[in-house]
């Protein structure tokens, strides 16, 4: 997984 590409991951984390 990158570690910014989904700013919403399904989890509900925010990856930034």
């Amino acid at each position: 997984m990158a570690t910014k590409i989904i700013d919403d991951t399904p989890k509900g984390k925010p990856k930034i």
